[in-house]
């Protein structure tokens, strides 16, 4: 069985994984809603009610980027694992993968590895609250 401190740190490393990235790239795409510092044609936003990628950064930015980072340092201040919030956030990162592929039509390796923190994410949550509980 997965120890209580293995489970944190790895909670912790994909919580601050998840917390870079997505501030980088949801503040790339706000300040350049063009999608040009990221590579990004507009094109792929065709069909969908985005005319460029200033809404779907600044969702990236807060519910993934600001909510990891703040689970982040709540788990290191308080030495607390906040199940019920891993668990959102995996689900957030989810949901998220899931409105992106259905809006761009397009997969890519990237979005595999976010799948899989995702799921890393509700797993060890999950984990995590069951073992508080016995």
């Amino acid at each position: 069985m997965l120890k209580i401190n293995t489970a944190k740190r790895i909670i912790l490393l994909l919580l601050f994984v998840n917390a870079i990235t997505a501030l980088i790239g949801g503040g790339q795409l706000m300040f350049n809603p063009d999608g040009r510092t990221l590579n990004l044609a507009t094109a792929l936003l065709n069909g969908s009610v985005f005319s460029d990628f200033f809404i779907p950064g600044f969702s990236l930015f807060v519910f993934i980027g600001v909510f990891s980072l703040f689970l982040f340092l709540t788990i290191i201040r308080n030495n607390t694992i906040h199940t019920s919030g891993v668990m959102l956030e995996g689900g957030m990162l989810l949901f998220w993968l899931g409105v992106q592929i259905s809006v761009i039509q397009t997969l890519h390796f990237f979005q595999l590895i976010y799948a899989i923190i995702g799921v890393l994410l509700l797993w060890l949550g999950f984990l995590m609250r069951n073992k508080k509980e016995e």
